[in-house]
């Protein structure tokens, strides 16, 4: 099992895979963590982490330590870039979804198009700044 800290929280680490001892404090005491309010029978089984209404910024946490709260985000290319500070496009399209692919000359075409449509809106308002 690879579990790394992550630089900005001492409590919070990067793993792939479910830690068995909790690294921050040594306890048995990781589990899946959940957010929300908790039925009775979830509370009292003691089966999850309850982090509460709020989730962790950027990104839930995927398992929580009982004792000390540690969190333990899932080794995935999501979790580090958000963890990092990374949004990414969809790479993929899903299935059953759209895709209109345009070639450069079609791309071109319907910016002058556009911008043809703009400057002639423009020109028509022709208004004026109040400074």
């Amino acid at each position: 099992m690879n579990c790394y800290p992550i630089r900005e929280r001492k409590d919070w680490f990067i793993t792939d895979r479910k830690p068995t001892i909790c690294p921050h404090c040594g306890a048995k005491e990781v589990k899946k963590s959940v957010f929300g309010m908790p039925s009775a029978e979830d509370y009292y089984e003691a089966k999850y982490h309850f982090q509460g209404c709020i989730p962790d910024f950027p990104e839930p946490r995927t398992w929580g330590c009982c004792k000390c709260d540690a969190a333990f985000f899932k080794n995935t290319q999501r979790n580090l870039d958000a963890l990092n500070g990374i949004w990414r496009r969809k790479s993929e399209p899903e299935e059953g979804e759209k895709v209109i692919k345009r070639t450069e000359k079609e791309k071109a075409d319907l910016m002058n198009e556009v911008m043809e449509k703009w400057v002639k809106e423009q020109k028509e308002q022709s208004l004026e700044i109040p400074f």
